[in-house]
């Protein structure tokens, strides 16, 4: 089956680690071919057939006759180094030196227009999607009018039917946000989505709450799309260090730093007399220097270097505890309300027991706790409580190390999820034949 991919990011595997796609299409049934909207090479083991256009593509087809879009193939040597020399060059330069300056909200608003107001090569756009006449269309993007206005343009070349997935919430007003500019794209993004829900066929989100709610909003058939993780065929018990090796390894964004201060905390009367738990953090963005001076105290916490993804798997291997952390504050649940969390499946295949500390209405610490596959707590007060109990009964650590397998393996392998996707294109292309 040939499956068209519509993306917001270029696909580099180098770039960014773990990406969502090829954890979906890596040793797929899909021929795939992929239009994105990023500068950057493509770097993966899945698509060969590109279709690029760049917000630099845009402002010249504004300022020039030449229209934006550009067609190659990463199998045809001399393409692709022509790419690599163009894309080496080119990274939107002209945006990033009011990045100091001025607001992000401010940019995306220009960047809006730009797209809106832009002019696609539809000639050589048309032409690559019937040279690769697709079965199906798949755009993946997180709240963007850029890439919903592409959709239209994609549909109105093509009849081609069009299954979207966003992780993001794209509609509800139910935010906790104060910037003017933010309101206006927010109403923008809105009508562009509601004007685009007539080419869809399916529409996937993370979470059952929202796939539920947008059926009922857009009477739109909907479904619940995650990634995959590697499980064992077979569990095996991992033994418990002492002292228990507690890991965190993700973004300290949206306040999730402060959680990490409350069990520096917790773990500091935990030790009182004998290191009884340690934490080590790996940040997967910038920490500062205030961040690094409240978390880490060398003795029962540490801040790690960034590692690799492949790293990371050894550290899961020496780890006891994978920690599981979204923020409390009013500002970040509003925004995170419909957020399943990718860390969610990467705690289920680390083979340790997964402590998730979230807001009770998240999706990832409500499907876990409906899985019964973490220790799950949903209010900081408790994290000593639950540290305790679980030093003083490793078998709850063994019990949880088996439960996590048990929902990966029966959930999240990539068997499944890859049989779920075809299953669900399948039937969209033979309805419409």
């Amino acid at each position: 089956m040939k499956v068209l991919l519509l993306t917001d990011e270029v696909w580099n595997d180098t770039v960014y680690k773990n990406n969502i796609l090829s954890n979906w299409f890596n040793d797929s049934a899909f021929e795939l071919a992929n239009i994105y909207l990023a500068p950057g090479v493509p770097e993966n083991k899945c698509c060969s057939k590109y279709f690029q256009i760049t917000d630099k593509m845009m402002l010249k087809s504004l300022l020039t006759k030449q229209k934006a879009g550009v067609k190659f193939s990463t199998l045809d040597k001399e393409q692709a180094k022509y790419k690599i020399k163009i894309n080496k060059k080119e990274s939107n330069k002209y945006l990033r030196p009011h990045r100091k300056t001025a607001s992000a909200e401010t940019i995306r608003f220009f960047n809006d227009i730009l797209w809106m107001r832009g002019k696609f090569d539809k000639t050589s756009l048309s032409s690559f999607i019937q040279d690769f006449d697709p079965d199906i269309i798949f755009s993946l993007r997180q709240a963007s009018r850029k890439m919903l206005n592409l959709e239209r343009v994609i549909a109105n070349l093509t009849d081609k039917p069009i299954v979207v997935f966003s992780g993001d919430d794209e509609y509800l007003l139910d935010q906790f946000k104060i910037s003017p500019l933010y309101w206006l794209r927010r109403f923008h993004l809105r009508k562009d989505l509601r004007k685009n829900m007539k080419f869809y066929r399916k529409y996937y989100t993370l979470s059952e709450k929202q796939a539920d709610l947008y059926k009922d909003i857009f009477k739109v058939d909907t479904g619940v799309l995650r990634k995959s993780g590697e499980f064992r065929d077979n569990f095996n018990i991992k033994e418990v260090h002492f002292p228990v090796k507690l890991v965190y390894a993700g973004s300290l964004n949206n306040n999730r730093w402060k959680i990490l201060i409350q069990i520096k905390k917790a773990l500091e009367k935990m030790n009182k007399n004998t290191t009884r738990m340690t934490l080590s953090i790996y940040p997967s963005d910038k920490i500062t220097k205030h961040q690094k001076n409240l978390l880490a105290d060398g003795i029962q916490t540490f801040i790690k270097p960034p590692v690799t993804a492949d790293e990371f798997k050894k550290v899961y291997r020496n780890a006891d505890i994978i920690l599981l952390l979204e923020a409390f504050d009013k500002k970040n649940r509003k925004q995170k309300k419909f957020n399943f969390s990718e860390k969610v499946v990467d705690c289920l295949a680390s083979n340790c027991c997964t402590l998730a500390i979230c807001p009770i209405d998240n999706p990832g610490y409500e499907y876990l706790n409906k899985q019964d596959a973490a220790v799950c707590i949903e209010n900081t007060r408790r994290i000593y409580g639950a540290l305790k109990k679980l030093y003083l009964q490793h078998a709850m650590m063994y019990e949880y190390q088996k439960k996590a397998w048990e929902c990966g393996i029966y959930n999240h392998r990539k068997s499944v999820i890859q049989d779920k996707l075809y299953k669900d294109f399948k039937n969209i292309v033979d309805t419409k034949n």
